[in-house]
């Protein structure tokens, strides 16, 4: 599912774009009623393309590599594919970075991970 913002989308990673899975949090409760799921995204922050990306008609895609503690807060993200513009980077690392993910869970341990988070940058503002 990708959010449509404007000339600008995101599209939140998925199990299949999952990089890598780290190891579990903190010691599971007796009682675990929590299910195994993947690491989510919580709230998406919004992506505009920088001034003079959008003089210039600069579009594209980047993927960029958001490697998650177990508690979902980001630990780093990084450009994985570049969409040649410089600017247009800058902007999705500033999305990946701004944006709140929810960890992933598997025996009712958060888990760390890396994940390709794209940003999409239209050529029609």
């Amino acid at each position: 599912m990708a959010l449509a913002l404007a000339a600008c989308s995101v599209s939140p990673f998925s199990e299949a774009a999952q990089a890598s899975t780290g190891t579990a949090g903190a010691a599971a409760p007796r009682s675990c009623p929590s299910v195994d799921r993947p690491a989510s995204i919580l709230r998406t922050a919004t992506p505009e393309i920088p001034p003079l990306a959008k003089l210039e008609g600069a579009s594209g895609d980047v993927l960029v590599r958001v490697d998650l503690r177990p508690d979902g807060k980001l630990e780093s993200a990084a450009i994985a594919q570049s969409s040649g513009n410089a600017a247009l980077d800058r902007e999705a690392l500033r999305v990946a970075r701004e944006t709140e993910y929810g960890s992933g869970v598997e025996s009712c341990h958060g888990i760390s991970g890396s994940y390709l988070y794209k940003v999409s940058f239209g050529s029609n503002a």
